[in-house]
């Protein structure tokens, strides 16, 4: 009896910690911010990290879009693109992507001549609730009769 107990006991423990782990997997997600701000429309934008990619058929002029995704590689970011229909390819590479616990949103804006911005912000990341101003209190000045 004590051993279908023990078998029980870890069967019970497996099960629980692969729903855990299930459940930790899903709720991780890793956020790629693109704002068009070439002037033109962009095509075939392809976002690569090591062997893991991306990719968005269309971005038009002063539009943002917001892709969410999971990474499990370490490495910087390299973008390809074509503006217009044109058949030159554009490319960039850096910034860097890690995985990891801490789940990031990386911001790419995409300027005229080759130009990308890139930034990124922790997800999730609690701010410091900030005391509410008082107001304040200015007296005029009383005239003297």
């Amino acid at each position: 009896m004590g051993r279908w107990a023990l078998i029980a006991l870890l069967l019970l423990a497996a099960w629980w910690g692969w729903t855990r782990h299930d459940r930790w997997r899903a709720r991780g997600h890793d956020e790629l911010v693109f704002r068009n701000r070439t002037g033109m429309v962009l095509e075939d934008l392809e976002v690569r990290v090591r062997g893991t990619h991306w990719t968005l058929p269309r971005l038009a002029t002063d539009t943002t879009i917001v892709l969410r995704v999971r990474c499990e590689d370490d490495g910087p970011f390299e973008l390809a693109w074509r503006q217009g229909g044109v058949a030159r390819l554009h490319r960039w590479q850096g910034g860097d992507f890690r995985r990891g616990p801490l789940r990031m949103r990386h911001r790419f804006e995409l300027l005229r001549d080759d130009g990308v911005v890139w930034s990124a912000v922790r997800l999730g990341a609690a701010t410091a609730p900030t005391k509410p101003r008082e107001r304040e209190h200015t007296e005029r000045p009383r005239r003297r009769s």
